[in-house]
């Protein structure tokens, strides 16, 4: 007598989006896909990605052709459509964002389907929307992005299953076999009055997006801080790689504040140049109170 054949696994994967938006949930979406693929891969599963956001020309190229992708533009009713098609085939759900698991909370609620969310940043456990709880309390599995998150999710929610899964680095992202000095080599950069300047030894790196709906992450608060700090170390400078719509008014700011010289908004960089200012910096900061601290 044969054993009956196994089925496939199957996984979907609901994102906001990866290749095709900037940002750390996009750097880890590129991380889970690749643990995706080669989890499935090795055991002749499928893979199905939905992308919220982006575009069908934004397919991540680490994908192998065996793996499905759909784009849906920023249309909630589209990717909504799209993520029930799948329900009768039994998949288990995986989602970058409790919002986009909202069309199957009466599946996952009944135990019909099998959901896993990620957790990334404070929309887990400050002032969490009621549907977006009864998502996090109906997941098979939520994912903290670090310790800090899951203890903040224990501490203002109840009845739901959680671990911590702190993210790797996207995989365009080389590791360093040894812990790297500071570089021989100097960075130039345009500085906030127009000038280019060469960056010193006493540079403080903050690095995050600039969206006026993430307005916490300590941009703010350090050029406040700023005209105060250069008067007593005039040497510091203030670099803040990242994009966003922010940007500008934040260069304003600088203006006003009267140390536009010593501050940078270079936008995005390279992976090269982002690890020659990790590398150089004198410090790190980031005093955001919205953080997952995830890849922070």
């Amino acid at each position: 007598m044969t054993s009956p054949e196994q089925p496939r696994p199957h996984i979907v994967f609901t994102m906001t989006g990866a290749c095709g938006l900037s940002g750390g949930i996009a750097t880890a979406n590129l991380n889970i896909l690749q643990a995706l693929v080669d989890l499935l891969g090795a055991r002749g599963g499928r893979l199905s990605v939905l992308s919220f956001l982006e575009t069908n020309s934004d397919r991540p190229p680490l994908l192998p052709e065996w793996v499905s992708y759909d784009a849906f533009e920023g249309s909630k009713l589209a990717l909504a459509t799209r993520t029930l098609r799948f329900a009768p085939f039994r998949p288990l759900y995986v989602f970058d964002y409790v919002g986009l698991a909202l069309p199957l909370l009466p599946l996952a609620a009944s135990g019909l389907v099998k959901t896993v969310i990620f957790a990334h940043g404070w929309e887990y456990w400050k002032q969490v929307r009621t549907t977006h709880r009864w998502c996090i309390e109906a997941a098979t599995l939520n994912l903290a992005n670090s310790e800090f998150t899951l203890k903040k999710m224990r501490a203002n929610l109840d009845h739901f299953t959680v671990e911590a899964c702190p993210m790797g680095l996207s995989p365009e992202f080389p590791l360093n076999s040894e812990i790297p000095g500071p570089s021989s080599d100097r960075l130039a950069l345009r500085a906030c009055d127009g000038e280019e300047r060469v960056l010193g030894a006493c540079f403080l790196l903050l690095v995050a997006r600039m969206s006026p709906t993430e307005r916490q992450k300590g941009h703010y608060e350090m050029l406040q801080i700023a005209p105060e700090l250069l008067e007593r170390h005039p040497q510091l400078q203030f670099v803040f790689p990242g994009t966003g719509s922010d940007r500008e008014s934040f260069v304003e700011l600088s203006k006003e504040r009267g140390v536009a010289s010593a501050v940078f908004f270079p936008g995005h960089v390279s992976v090269e140049t982002l690890k020659w200012l990790y590398r150089n910096c004198f410090a790190f900061v980031m005093p955001s109170t919205q953080e997952g601290f995830g890849f922070v």
